[in-house]
Protein backbone atom coordinates (compact mmCIF):
# COMPACT_ATOMS: atom_id res chain seq x y z
CA UNK A 1 0.00 0.00 0.00
CA UNK A 2 1.07 3.59 -0.55
CA UNK A 3 1.92 5.33 2.69
CA UNK A 4 0.41 8.73 2.02
CA UNK A 5 -2.25 9.02 4.72
CA UNK A 6 -0.02 11.11 6.98
CA UNK A 7 -0.25 14.11 4.65
CA UNK A 8 -3.91 13.96 3.71
CA UNK A 9 -6.17 16.40 5.57
CA UNK A 10 -9.25 14.66 4.21
CA UNK A 11 -8.28 11.31 5.76
CA UNK A 12 -7.46 11.88 9.44
CA UNK A 13 -8.15 8.30 10.57
CA UNK A 14 -8.76 4.96 8.87
CA UNK A 15 -10.81 2.20 10.54
CA UNK A 16 -10.75 3.79 13.99
CA UNK A 17 -13.79 3.39 16.21
CA UNK A 18 -15.90 6.44 17.11
CA UNK A 19 -14.90 8.42 20.19
CA UNK A 20 -16.64 7.30 23.39
CA UNK A 21 -16.10 7.93 27.07
CA UNK A 22 -13.04 6.13 28.40
CA UNK A 23 -13.44 2.98 30.49
CA UNK A 24 -11.98 -0.52 30.68
CA UNK A 25 -14.54 -3.01 32.06
CA UNK A 26 -14.08 -5.95 34.38
CA UNK A 27 -14.95 -9.43 33.16
CA UNK A 28 -15.03 -10.94 36.61
CA UNK A 29 -16.98 -9.42 39.47
CA UNK A 30 -14.28 -10.50 41.92
CA UNK A 31 -11.82 -8.21 40.14
CA UNK A 32 -13.90 -5.18 41.06
CA UNK A 33 -13.26 -5.68 44.74
CA UNK A 34 -9.58 -6.30 44.09
CA UNK A 35 -9.36 -2.83 42.49
CA UNK A 36 -7.50 -4.20 39.50
CA UNK A 37 -5.79 -1.58 37.38
CA UNK A 38 -6.80 -1.35 33.74
CA UNK A 39 -3.87 -3.27 32.27
CA UNK A 40 -4.20 -6.02 34.90
CA UNK A 41 -7.85 -6.84 34.21
CA UNK A 42 -8.78 -10.26 32.83
CA UNK A 43 -10.22 -8.77 29.64
CA UNK A 44 -6.99 -6.94 28.79
CA UNK A 45 -4.00 -8.18 26.80
CA UNK A 46 -1.29 -5.60 27.57
CA UNK A 47 1.20 -4.88 24.79
CA UNK A 48 3.61 -2.74 26.79
CA UNK A 49 7.20 -3.91 27.00
CA UNK A 50 10.12 -4.32 24.61
CA UNK A 51 9.24 -4.25 20.91
CA UNK A 52 11.52 -5.00 17.98
CA UNK A 53 12.43 -1.67 16.43
CA UNK A 54 13.80 -0.50 13.07
CA UNK A 55 14.63 3.16 12.50
CA UNK A 56 14.52 4.75 9.04
CA UNK A 57 15.62 8.22 7.99
CA UNK A 58 12.56 8.56 5.79
CA UNK A 59 9.34 6.84 4.79
CA UNK A 60 10.87 6.27 1.35
CA UNK A 61 13.78 4.41 2.93
CA UNK A 62 11.30 2.22 4.80
CA UNK A 63 9.32 1.50 1.62
CA UNK A 64 12.50 0.64 -0.28
CA UNK A 65 13.77 -1.81 2.35
CA UNK A 66 13.49 -5.33 0.96
CA UNK A 67 13.42 -6.92 4.40
CA UNK A 68 12.41 -5.69 7.80
CA UNK A 69 15.11 -7.09 10.05
CA UNK A 70 15.05 -5.59 13.52
CA UNK A 71 18.23 -3.81 14.48
CA UNK A 72 17.25 -3.27 18.07
CA UNK A 73 14.58 -3.05 20.70
CA UNK A 74 12.64 -0.13 22.11
CA UNK A 75 10.43 -0.01 25.19
CA UNK A 76 6.74 0.79 24.86
CA UNK A 77 5.84 3.25 26.25
CA UNK A 78 8.93 5.13 25.13
CA UNK A 79 10.30 7.74 22.72
CA UNK A 80 13.02 6.83 20.26
CA UNK A 81 14.87 10.16 20.62
CA UNK A 82 16.12 9.07 24.06
CA UNK A 83 17.46 5.73 22.81
CA UNK A 84 20.02 6.87 20.25
CA UNK A 85 17.69 7.37 17.28
CA UNK A 86 17.06 10.67 15.51
CA UNK A 87 17.75 13.72 17.68
CA UNK A 88 16.32 15.55 20.65
CA UNK A 89 14.55 18.64 19.35
CA UNK A 90 13.21 21.73 21.07
CA UNK A 91 11.16 24.29 19.17
CA UNK A 92 9.11 27.10 20.63
CA UNK A 93 7.23 29.19 18.07
CA UNK A 94 8.64 28.13 14.72
CA UNK A 95 7.42 24.97 13.03
CA UNK A 96 10.03 22.19 12.93
CA UNK A 97 9.37 21.76 9.18
CA UNK A 98 8.74 24.22 6.32
CA UNK A 99 5.15 25.46 6.26
CA UNK A 100 3.59 23.59 3.34
CA UNK A 101 0.48 21.87 4.73
CA UNK A 102 -0.57 19.18 4.42
CA UNK A 103 2.77 18.12 2.90
CA UNK A 104 5.76 17.02 4.95
CA UNK A 105 9.46 16.73 4.00
CA UNK A 106 10.72 13.63 2.24
CA UNK A 107 13.29 13.35 5.02
CA UNK A 108 10.67 12.23 7.48
CA UNK A 109 12.08 9.85 10.14
CA UNK A 110 9.97 6.85 11.02
CA UNK A 111 10.16 3.84 13.28
CA UNK A 112 8.81 0.35 12.70
CA UNK A 113 7.66 -1.37 15.89
CA UNK A 114 6.96 -5.11 15.85
CA UNK A 115 6.12 -7.79 18.37
CA UNK A 116 4.10 -10.94 18.89
CA UNK A 117 1.35 -11.51 21.40
CA UNK A 118 -1.03 -14.20 22.54
CA UNK A 119 -4.68 -13.49 23.10
CA UNK A 120 -6.43 -14.20 26.34
CA UNK A 121 -7.39 -17.86 26.77
CA UNK A 122 -11.04 -16.76 26.67
CA UNK A 123 -10.70 -16.15 22.92
CA UNK A 124 -14.04 -16.84 21.21
CA UNK A 125 -14.14 -14.94 17.98
CA UNK A 126 -17.84 -15.39 17.28
CA UNK A 127 -18.81 -14.15 20.73
CA UNK A 128 -16.26 -11.44 21.39
CA UNK A 129 -14.98 -8.14 20.08
CA UNK A 130 -11.27 -7.32 20.31
CA UNK A 131 -10.33 -3.64 20.50
CA UNK A 132 -6.75 -2.47 20.02
CA UNK A 133 -6.08 0.71 22.01
CA UNK A 134 -3.28 3.25 21.59
CA UNK A 135 -3.34 5.90 24.32
CA UNK A 136 -0.66 8.13 22.75
CA UNK A 137 1.57 8.02 19.64
CA UNK A 138 3.55 10.89 18.14
CA UNK A 139 2.73 11.96 15.55
CA UNK A 140 0.90 9.53 13.21
CA UNK A 141 0.96 5.79 12.63
CA UNK A 142 -0.05 2.84 10.48
CA UNK A 143 -1.07 -0.50 12.02
CA UNK A 144 -0.90 -4.08 10.73
CA UNK A 145 -2.03 -7.24 12.56
CA UNK A 146 -0.92 -10.61 11.22
CA UNK A 147 0.50 -8.84 8.14
CA UNK A 148 -2.88 -7.29 7.26
CA UNK A 149 -3.41 -3.55 7.24
CA UNK A 150 -5.74 -2.55 10.08
CA UNK A 151 -5.78 1.22 9.95
CA UNK A 152 -4.20 4.60 10.50
CA UNK A 153 -4.53 7.35 13.07
CA UNK A 154 -3.09 10.62 14.34
CA UNK A 155 -3.60 13.22 17.14
CA UNK A 156 -0.63 12.43 19.34
CA UNK A 157 -2.27 12.85 22.76
CA UNK A 158 -5.50 11.04 22.04
CA UNK A 159 -6.78 7.51 22.45
CA UNK A 160 -7.36 5.72 19.15
CA UNK A 161 -9.18 2.38 19.02
CA UNK A 162 -9.28 -0.24 16.27
CA UNK A 163 -11.64 -3.21 16.03
CA UNK A 164 -9.25 -6.08 15.24
CA UNK A 165 -11.75 -8.91 15.73
CA UNK A 166 -11.46 -10.01 12.10
CA UNK A 167 -7.67 -9.76 12.13
CA UNK A 168 -6.74 -11.86 15.15
CA UNK A 169 -6.79 -15.56 15.88
CA UNK A 170 -6.49 -17.78 18.92
CA UNK A 171 -2.92 -18.24 20.11
CA UNK A 172 0.05 -16.32 18.69
CA UNK A 173 -0.46 -13.15 16.68
CA UNK A 174 1.81 -10.43 15.35
CA UNK A 175 1.48 -6.66 15.26
CA UNK A 176 3.48 -4.00 13.41
CA UNK A 177 3.21 -0.23 13.83
CA UNK A 178 4.95 2.31 11.62
CA UNK A 179 5.23 5.66 13.41
CA UNK A 180 6.09 8.73 11.35
CA UNK A 181 7.66 11.80 12.92
CA UNK A 182 5.95 14.43 10.75
CA UNK A 183 2.38 14.43 9.46
CA UNK A 184 -0.27 16.97 8.55
CA UNK A 185 -0.99 16.86 12.27
CA UNK A 186 2.43 18.46 12.89
CA UNK A 187 0.97 21.78 11.76
CA UNK A 188 -1.62 21.47 14.52
CA UNK A 189 0.79 20.33 17.26
CA UNK A 190 3.23 23.25 17.46
CA UNK A 191 3.37 23.35 21.25
CA UNK A 192 6.26 24.99 23.06
CA UNK A 193 8.03 21.86 24.32
CA UNK A 194 10.64 19.25 23.58
CA UNK A 195 9.57 17.22 20.55
CA UNK A 196 9.78 13.44 20.80
CA UNK A 197 8.54 10.60 18.61
CA UNK A 198 7.21 7.12 19.25
CA UNK A 199 4.59 5.16 21.14
CA UNK A 200 4.73 7.01 24.46
CA UNK A 201 1.58 5.78 26.24
CA UNK A 202 0.01 2.38 26.89
CA UNK A 203 -0.94 -0.09 24.16
CA UNK A 204 -3.40 -2.90 24.95
CA UNK A 205 -6.21 -5.06 23.61
CA UNK A 206 -9.59 -5.17 25.34
CA UNK A 207 -11.82 -8.21 24.90
CA UNK A 208 -15.53 -7.41 25.05
CA UNK A 209 -18.75 -9.43 24.69
CA UNK A 210 -21.20 -8.98 21.82
CA UNK A 211 -23.83 -7.40 24.10
CA UNK A 212 -22.20 -4.46 25.83
CA UNK A 213 -22.32 -0.80 26.83
CA UNK A 214 -20.46 1.41 24.36
CA UNK A 215 -20.86 4.95 25.71
CA UNK A 216 -22.42 6.62 28.73
CA UNK A 217 -22.58 10.14 30.12
CA UNK A 218 -22.73 11.18 33.76
CA UNK A 219 -24.02 14.51 35.06
CA UNK A 220 -24.63 15.76 38.58
CA UNK A 221 -26.93 18.40 40.01
CA UNK A 222 -26.65 20.13 43.38
CA UNK A 223 -29.12 22.29 45.30
CA UNK A 224 -27.00 23.96 47.96
CA UNK A 225 -30.04 25.61 49.55
CA UNK A 226 -32.01 22.40 50.04
CA UNK A 227 -28.84 20.31 50.51
CA UNK A 228 -29.90 17.78 47.90
CA UNK A 229 -28.44 16.48 44.67
CA UNK A 230 -28.87 14.12 41.75
CA UNK A 231 -26.71 11.80 39.72
CA UNK A 232 -27.90 11.36 36.15
CA UNK A 233 -26.61 8.50 33.99
CA UNK A 234 -27.40 8.39 30.29
CA UNK A 235 -26.35 5.18 28.55
CA UNK A 236 -26.08 6.64 25.08
CA UNK A 237 -24.90 3.70 23.03
CA UNK A 238 -25.04 -0.08 23.35
CA UNK A 239 -24.19 -3.07 21.16
CA UNK A 240 -26.53 -6.03 21.10
CA UNK A 241 -29.29 -5.86 23.68
CA UNK A 242 -27.73 -6.27 27.13
CA UNK A 243 -29.83 -6.20 30.27
CA UNK A 244 -28.22 -3.64 32.56
CA UNK A 245 -28.26 -3.28 36.33
CA UNK A 246 -26.66 -0.56 38.40
CA UNK A 247 -25.46 0.01 41.94
CA UNK A 248 -24.32 3.26 43.55
CA UNK A 249 -22.09 3.40 46.62
CA UNK A 250 -21.40 6.49 48.70
CA UNK A 251 -17.85 7.64 49.56
CA UNK A 252 -17.97 5.43 52.67
CA UNK A 253 -18.52 2.39 50.41
CA UNK A 254 -22.11 1.81 51.49
CA UNK A 255 -24.67 0.96 48.82
CA UNK A 256 -27.37 3.63 48.57
CA UNK A 257 -29.21 2.60 45.40
CA UNK A 258 -29.61 -0.48 43.21
CA UNK A 259 -31.83 -1.14 40.27
CA UNK A 260 -32.39 -2.20 36.69
CA UNK A 261 -31.96 0.11 33.74
CA UNK A 262 -35.13 0.45 31.72
CA UNK A 263 -35.60 0.65 27.96
CA UNK A 264 -34.95 4.40 28.00
CA UNK A 265 -31.45 3.60 29.36
CA UNK A 266 -31.46 6.59 31.67
CA UNK A 267 -31.01 6.61 35.44
CA UNK A 268 -31.78 9.41 37.88
CA UNK A 269 -30.55 8.87 41.44
CA UNK A 270 -31.69 11.48 44.01
CA UNK A 271 -29.33 12.26 46.87
CA UNK A 272 -30.20 13.61 50.29
CA UNK A 273 -27.39 15.52 51.99
CA UNK A 274 -24.88 14.58 49.27
CA UNK A 275 -21.20 14.42 50.08
CA UNK A 276 -19.94 16.96 47.58
CA UNK A 277 -16.73 16.88 45.57
CA UNK A 278 -14.30 19.80 45.61
CA UNK A 279 -10.54 20.30 45.59
CA UNK A 280 -10.62 20.49 49.40
CA UNK A 281 -13.02 17.55 49.88
CA UNK A 282 -12.65 15.18 46.91
CA UNK A 283 -15.49 12.85 47.91
CA UNK A 284 -16.21 10.21 45.28
CA UNK A 285 -19.26 8.03 44.84
CA UNK A 286 -18.82 4.75 42.96
CA UNK A 287 -21.18 3.62 40.20
CA UNK A 288 -21.29 0.06 38.87
CA UNK A 289 -22.98 -0.69 35.54
CA UNK A 290 -23.49 -4.46 35.36
CA UNK A 291 -24.27 -6.65 32.37
CA UNK A 292 -24.13 -10.41 32.04
CA UNK A 293 -20.45 -10.48 31.07
CA UNK A 294 -19.04 -7.19 32.32
CA UNK A 295 -18.90 -4.73 35.19
CA UNK A 296 -18.03 -1.09 34.51
CA UNK A 297 -16.82 0.92 37.49
CA UNK A 298 -17.00 4.72 37.43
CA UNK A 299 -16.05 7.17 40.16
CA UNK A 300 -18.35 10.19 40.44
CA UNK A 301 -17.79 13.51 42.16
CA UNK A 302 -21.05 15.30 42.86
CA UNK A 303 -20.45 18.99 42.23
CA UNK A 304 -22.02 22.08 40.74
CA UNK A 305 -19.95 24.44 38.60
CA UNK A 306 -21.08 27.82 37.29
CA UNK A 307 -19.84 31.29 36.46
CA UNK A 308 -21.98 34.07 37.85
CA UNK A 309 -21.35 37.70 38.78
CA UNK A 310 -17.91 37.39 37.15
CA UNK A 311 -16.95 34.70 39.65
CA UNK A 312 -16.39 30.95 39.54
CA UNK A 313 -18.72 29.11 41.89
CA UNK A 314 -18.16 25.51 43.02
CA UNK A 315 -21.02 24.07 45.05
CA UNK A 316 -22.33 27.55 45.83
CA UNK A 317 -18.99 28.92 47.01
CA UNK A 318 -16.87 31.47 45.17
CA UNK A 319 -13.55 29.82 44.30
CA UNK A 320 -10.21 31.31 43.30
CA UNK A 321 -7.97 29.11 41.16
CA UNK A 322 -4.32 28.80 42.10
CA UNK A 323 -3.02 26.66 39.29
CA UNK A 324 -0.14 25.32 37.26
CA UNK A 325 0.50 24.42 33.63
CA UNK A 326 1.46 20.76 33.57
CA UNK A 327 3.33 19.14 30.69
CA UNK A 328 3.91 15.42 30.23
CA UNK A 329 7.64 15.42 30.79
CA UNK A 330 10.13 13.28 32.63
CA UNK A 331 13.87 14.10 32.75
CA UNK A 332 14.79 10.55 31.73
CA UNK A 333 11.78 9.34 29.75
CA UNK A 334 10.51 12.43 27.95
CA UNK A 335 6.78 12.12 27.18
CA UNK A 336 6.49 8.93 29.23
CA UNK A 337 5.06 9.84 32.63
CA UNK A 338 4.86 6.90 35.03
CA UNK A 339 2.22 6.35 37.67
CA UNK A 340 4.71 7.20 40.40
CA UNK A 341 5.84 10.37 38.61
CA UNK A 342 2.22 11.54 38.38
CA UNK A 343 1.53 10.83 42.03
CA UNK A 344 4.73 12.57 43.13
CA UNK A 345 3.97 15.65 41.03
CA UNK A 346 0.38 15.90 42.25
CA UNK A 347 1.46 15.57 45.89
CA UNK A 348 4.02 18.34 45.39
CA UNK A 349 1.29 20.55 43.94
CA UNK A 350 -0.90 19.88 46.97
CA UNK A 351 1.96 20.68 49.32
CA UNK A 352 2.44 23.99 47.50
CA UNK A 353 -1.28 24.79 47.93
CA UNK A 354 -2.19 24.56 44.25
CA UNK A 355 -5.80 23.62 43.59
CA UNK A 356 -5.97 23.76 39.78
CA UNK A 357 -4.17 22.30 36.75
CA UNK A 358 -4.24 23.23 33.10
CA UNK A 359 -3.24 20.23 30.99
CA UNK A 360 -0.86 22.29 28.87
CA UNK A 361 -1.16 21.77 25.94
CA UNK A 362 -3.03 18.55 25.26
CA UNK A 363 -5.15 15.94 27.04
CA UNK A 364 -3.37 13.76 29.56
CA UNK A 365 -3.70 10.00 29.94
CA UNK A 366 -6.92 8.78 31.60
CA UNK A 367 -4.96 7.88 34.72
CA UNK A 368 -4.05 11.54 35.28
CA UNK A 369 -7.74 12.47 35.51
CA UNK A 370 -8.46 9.56 37.85
CA UNK A 371 -5.78 10.89 40.18
CA UNK A 372 -7.03 14.48 39.84
CA UNK A 373 -10.48 13.23 40.85
CA UNK A 374 -8.98 11.37 43.81
CA UNK A 375 -6.62 14.04 45.14
CA UNK A 376 -8.84 17.00 44.33
CA UNK A 377 -7.80 19.38 41.54
CA UNK A 378 -9.86 21.66 39.34
CA UNK A 379 -8.75 20.85 35.81
CA UNK A 380 -8.86 22.80 32.58
CA UNK A 381 -8.42 20.04 30.01
CA UNK A 382 -6.90 21.31 26.77
CA UNK A 383 -7.22 19.94 23.25
CA UNK A 384 -4.10 18.78 21.41
CA UNK A 385 -4.05 21.85 19.23
CA UNK A 386 -1.58 24.70 18.71
CA UNK A 387 -0.63 26.51 15.49
CA UNK A 388 1.72 29.12 16.94
CA UNK A 389 4.19 28.72 14.07
CA UNK A 390 1.92 30.60 11.64
CA UNK A 391 2.99 33.92 13.18
CA UNK A 392 6.59 33.34 12.03
CA UNK A 393 5.89 32.55 8.39
CA UNK A 394 7.21 35.88 7.16
CA UNK A 395 10.11 36.35 9.55
CA UNK A 396 9.32 38.43 12.60
CA UNK A 397 6.42 37.34 14.78
CA UNK A 398 3.24 38.78 13.30
CA UNK A 399 -0.03 38.20 15.14
CA UNK A 400 -1.97 39.38 12.09
CA UNK A 401 -1.32 35.92 10.61
CA UNK A 402 -2.55 34.01 13.65
CA UNK A 403 -5.84 33.01 12.02
CA UNK A 404 -4.38 31.39 8.88
CA UNK A 405 -5.38 27.91 10.06
CA UNK A 406 -8.15 28.87 12.50
CA UNK A 407 -10.13 30.53 9.72
CA UNK A 408 -9.33 28.20 6.80
CA UNK A 409 -12.15 25.76 5.89
CA UNK A 410 -9.73 23.02 4.82
CA UNK A 411 -8.64 22.64 8.47
CA UNK A 412 -12.18 22.51 9.84
CA UNK A 413 -12.39 18.72 9.93
CA UNK A 414 -9.03 18.35 11.67
CA UNK A 415 -9.76 21.00 14.32
CA UNK A 416 -13.22 19.62 15.08
CA UNK A 417 -11.73 16.13 15.35
CA UNK A 418 -9.14 17.23 17.89
CA UNK A 419 -11.65 19.08 20.03
CA UNK A 420 -14.09 16.15 19.94
CA UNK A 421 -11.32 13.71 20.87
CA UNK A 422 -10.33 15.84 23.85
CA UNK A 423 -13.86 16.18 25.26
CA UNK A 424 -15.87 13.04 24.47
CA UNK A 425 -13.30 10.56 25.76
CA UNK A 426 -12.83 12.39 29.07
CA UNK A 427 -16.41 13.47 29.63
CA UNK A 428 -17.00 11.69 32.95
CA UNK A 429 -14.06 12.90 35.02
CA UNK A 430 -15.30 15.10 37.84
CA UNK A 431 -12.06 17.09 38.15
CA UNK A 432 -12.59 18.70 34.74
CA UNK A 433 -14.50 21.94 35.31
CA UNK A 434 -13.70 23.59 31.95
CA UNK A 435 -12.39 22.76 28.49
CA UNK A 436 -9.81 24.56 26.36
CA UNK A 437 -10.10 24.38 22.56
CA UNK A 438 -6.33 24.70 22.23
CA UNK A 439 -3.43 27.06 22.77
CA UNK A 440 -2.03 29.96 20.72
CA UNK A 441 -3.90 29.20 17.52
CA UNK A 442 -5.68 32.46 16.81
CA UNK A 443 -9.42 32.52 16.30
CA UNK A 444 -11.72 31.88 13.37
CA UNK A 445 -14.68 29.97 12.01
CA UNK A 446 -13.16 26.58 12.84
CA UNK A 447 -13.03 27.45 16.52
CA UNK A 448 -16.51 28.96 16.43
CA UNK A 449 -17.80 25.61 15.16
CA UNK A 450 -15.72 23.55 17.59
CA UNK A 451 -16.94 25.61 20.57
CA UNK A 452 -20.33 23.90 20.20
CA UNK A 453 -18.80 20.45 20.83
CA UNK A 454 -20.47 18.69 23.76
CA UNK A 455 -19.54 15.64 25.76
Amino acid sequence: MKLDLHYNLKQLHVNTLPYTNYFVPYHRKTEVHDNKKDLDKACVTPLNGDWNFDYYESVKEYEAASTKKSKGELPVPGVWNLFGYDQIQYVNIKYPIPFDPPNVPEENPCGLYRRQFELNKLYKKKERQYILNFDGVSSAYYVWVNQKFVGYSQVSHSISRFDITDFVKGGRNSIAVLVVKYSDGTYLEDQDMFRHSGIFRDVYIVERPEARIEDFKIDTKVDTVENTGEILIDIRKIAGDPSIEYALYNPNKKVIKRGEVGDERQIVIPLSQPELWSAETPNLYTLYLITKDEVIKQKIGVRDVKIEDQQLWINGQSVKLRGVNYHDTDPLQGYVVSEQRLITDLKLMKEANFNAIRTAHYPKSPYFYELADKYGFYVMSEADLETHGVVMLYGKENIDDFNIIADNPKYEKAILDRVEASIVQLQNYSSIIMWSLGNESGYGQNFKKSSSTRA
